[in-house]
């Protein structure tokens, strides 16, 4: 089963167009969903940073593969696929 946990921040990513930052909006044990100002290609691959606060506060970084991005009125809802199952408890 894919969970998604709602989670609300900001993550940084690394792409070949630079650094962004981006909007968190879930997570799950197979990746993360932001949304972005920027559209990303599908299948691109960048790294991310980006904090589960709690106790204690978690901090991820990670590679994501790029699995879908849509328009949306407030940006891109991007997609990542990755394995996070160790920070999903």
């Amino acid at each position: 089963m894919n969970q998604r946990v709602p989670i609300r921040g900001r993550a940084v990513l690394k792409t070949k167009r630079g650094v962004l930052t981006a909007q968190t909006v879930d997570i799950s044990a197979f990746g993360v969903c932001l949304t972005l100002p920027h559209a990303l290609d599908v299948g691109s691959c960048c790294q991310f940073e980006l904090k589960i606060h709690g106790d204690p506060t978690r901090k991820i970084s990670a590679v994501g593969q790029v699995c879908f991005c849509l328009h949306e009125k407030d940006g891109y809802r991007v997609g990542l696929k990755c394995p996070l199952g160790e920070f999903i408890g």
